[in-house]
């Protein structure tokens, strides 16, 4: 395979400059890296170092942002095909033996990714869901007793910390479809999306 390079005639400038990593991905990989950005180019290589245990980042995402862009500037390049790939744990995050992830063989498939239905239902008590879906509703804008709240989804993404066109593309994986940035949710549609949380 032959490799380019993304950055040759390009003034790199800053790295204020650059987009920064969309944290709302969650933990960087090289599959939602941006390779053509600097800041993300080597981002994902940072994630689980080896002796690394308790974390899979040792220093919180800008930083490492900051280290790639440099190693962009200082001349580093992608010029392979990776030999490993990075799996985060789908065991707790608080097990400091196996948060960080580990580096596999990239023919190793991945298992289902535990989701936070999966903690609720298997950690949480029903009594105790109850509450907290009602807090959950609360706090996207939906307290108990008031079922007649109409919330337009741009006001609900700008709640979410996402993009509204993110956050239409969820809501259709979730079932709710036909929704554009001019639509409005009512508590139904906020039960739903709790819902898929396990609550």
């Amino acid at each position: 395979m032959k490799f380019r390079d993304p950055f040759a005639g390009v003034r790199l400038g800053t790295p204020e400059e650059w987009e920064p990593f969309d944290q709302s991905l969650g933990i960087p990989t090289r599959d939602n890296c941006d390779l053509e950005n600097p800041r993300q180019t080597f981002l994902w290589q940072y994630v689980g170092l080896p002796g690394v245990v308790g974390a899979p980042l040792v220093f919180p995402i800008e930083y490492w942002e900051l280290v790639s862009f440099h190693q962009v500037l200082a001349g580093a390049r992608l010029a392979a095909v990776p030999q490993i790939k990075y799996r985060p744990s789908t065991d707790s995050m608080l097990n400091k033996t196996t948060a960080a992830g580990e580096w596999v063989d990239p023919s190793e498939p991945d298992p289902a990714p535990t989701t936070l239905a999966d903690v609720t239902e298997a950690q949480i008590p029903e009594s105790q869901r109850a509450e907290l879906r009602e807090h959950t509703l609360s706090k996207l804008g939906f307290p108990s007793g008031q079922e007649s709240i109409n919330m337009p989804v741009a006001e609900l993404a700008t709640r979410l910390k996402v993009n509204v066109d993110r956050l239409v593309m969820v809501l259709a994986e979730f079932g709710i479809e036909n929704l554009t940035v001019d639509s409005v949710i009512d508590r139904v549609v906020a039960e739903r999306i709790v819902a898929h949380m396990g609550l």
